[in-house]
């Protein structure tokens, strides 16, 4: 018994749109999933930039002690590879640096 029905064109158009719809929005959900696995934020950085602004307001502006287990000191130099910026460099104990900031020299 041979099969006489045919399969009117707009039916295969409307198919082929709907999976290429469908093949779009996945690539996009599959592109935001990936990007966002990928976060640029080192978020033990910023906990370590938090930490050490806290202490540095507790040092220099209330005059306190900070209850730091490390005291800190700040140096300034020169960034080496940019004439327009400069450098803060806060070391603890042993002279280990806890974090370096960079900042545009008002000149």
């Amino acid at each position: 018994m041979h099969l006489k029905k045919h399969i009117p064109a707009s039916s295969i158009t409307e198919v082929v749109i709907a999976i290429t719809v469908i093949a779009i929005c996945i690539g996009i959900s599959s592109m935001i999933f990936t990007r966002s696995m990928h976060v640029t934020t080192d978020f033990e950085s910023v906990k370590m930039q938090t930490e050490l602004q806290s202490d540095l307001w507790k040092q220099m502006v209330l005059n306190q002690q900070a209850e730091a287990e490390e005291p800190i000191t700040v140096e300034e130099d020169n960034d080496l590879l940019n004439d327009s910026l400069k450098v803060l460099i806060f070391r603890g104990l042993n002279d280990r640096v806890l974090w370096q900031q960079h900042w545009l020299k008002n000149e």
